[in-house]
């Protein structure tokens, strides 16, 4: 199931009109990288979520591609409404259109997160299946409790290596 839903993603991406535009998709690939991921302020400008504020200059010299390259790049993106510009004298604020599809908030990823004193869930389901296969031996075999409560502890230390 996993592995159809990675083909049809793969399938959508190679599907992306500017895939095979190596600047154009470097750009716009840089600019989800480089967004703003919250709301901050900057110049006494409110700089939202999926923004970033840049130059045509400055985003030329940070992917080492011309100047006349970003240009065109942008213009692509903007015609096809992946991105939105809104130029000042100075600079420009770059909003990328659906940041929210491209990426994930921060707190949804960090409420996903078991705390520190959380025992992981991966180990839990082990020692409930290592008393049950013990409850199983002892009532085949006719062991004792006491040995029963030996062989649980030390397939608990095993687990645990």
């Amino acid at each position: 199931m996993l592995e159809n839903g990675f083909i049809k993603l793969h399938r959508n991406i190679l599907k992306w009109e500017w895939y095979d535009d190596v600047n154009t998709k470097t750009v716009f690939i840089h600019l989800l990288l480089t967004a703003s991921i919250e709301s901050s302020k900057w110049h006494g400008e409110t700089i939202k979520r999926g923004e970033r504020v840049c130059s045509r200059a400055s985003l030329a010299k940070e992917l080492n591609i011309p100047e006349q390259a970003v240009r065109t790049s942008l213009k692509r993106l903007q015609s096809t409404n992946e991105l939105t510009i809104r130029t000042t004298r100075k600079y420009s604020v770059v909003t990328i259109n659906n940041y929210e599809k491209y990426q994930e908030t921060p707190n949804s990823l960090t409420n996903k997160r078991p705390t520190a004193n959380q025992q992981p869930t991966s180990c839990q389901p082990q020692y409930k299946k290592v008393k049950e296969d013990s409850k199983k031996v002892k009532e085949k075999n006719g062991a004792s409790a006491q040995n029963s409560e030996d062989e649980i502890e030390r397939l608990k230390a095993e687990l645990r290596k």
